[in-house]
């Protein structure tokens, strides 16, 4: 995924987010990390399993939130639109 195609995929969700600086953070086998705007983590899975792994992270993450006294990631943004399901958290 390129910056161009991840400034599309945040914005045709989500568009009013407006994306002021873009770093891959990772290119891997699963999954493209990108930081967003020097405080996001978007995570793009590549394949059907990684997209099944992200849901159930995203509900594991937000079903432990006010159950656990440690930091937990909280997925601000997601998409669940065919071949384009992706995660955020700050």
């Amino acid at each position: 995924m390129n910056e161009q195609s991840c400034i599309r995929a945040i914005q045709d969700v989500y568009p009013d987010f407006i994306v002021h600086s873009l770093v891959r953070n990772e290119i891997g086998q699963n999954n493209d990390v990108w930081i967003v705007n020097g405080a996001y983590v978007f995570r793009f899975p590549k394949y059907a399993p990684g997209i099944r792994q992200l849901k159930k992270e995203t509900a594991i993450l937000q079903a432990v939130q006010d159950s656990v006294s440690l930091p937990i990631p909280a997925p601000l943004y997601r998409s669940s639109v065919p071949d384009r399901h992706w995660s955020s958290r700050k």
